[in-house]
């Protein structure tokens, strides 16, 4: 997520890598480039599963939440744009249960795209989602 959000005490080790967004304007431009929620613009969207955990030391859990949200608002289609915060893992704890969920969703957002619809293609099989 976006250095630009983080609270100071996140961002200031990260200075001598990305630069200060606060005391620099240049740096703050340069971050804001790249940053994917000061990049939200009103458009049509793909389905999208965001992520987060609760106890994520790196990327703290209102994160996914504020784009999901700003996302959710800019979006001109009929895309899902989907949340999920885990209450236990971190950053890097990700078991077979987060997999399947991402499998899951990346293959029923395909079937959509390729017209199979929201049932499937024996018009029997619901969205998981």
């Amino acid at each position: 997520m976006c250095i630009l959000i983080c609270h100071p005490g996140v961002r200031r080790p990260r200075y001598d890598e990305w630069g200060d967004p606060v005391g620099d304007e240049g740096a703050f431009r340069a971050i804001a480039s790249y940053c994917p929620y000061h990049n939200v613009r009103p458009q049509a969207y793909p389905d999208m599963l965001l992520t987060g955990s609760l106890r994520d030391e790196r990327v703290q859990y209102w994160h996914p939440a504020k784009l999901a949200a700003r996302l959710r608002e800019a979006n001109t289609g009929d895309s899902r744009i989907l949340l999920r915060t885990d209450m236990e893992g971190g950053h890097f704890n990700h078991g077979l249960d987060e997999e399947a969920l991402d499998c899951a969703f990346l293959q029923q957002a395909v079937a959509a795209r390729c017209g199979w619809g929201a049932t499937g293609e024996d018009g029997g099989t619901p969205w998981l989602f």
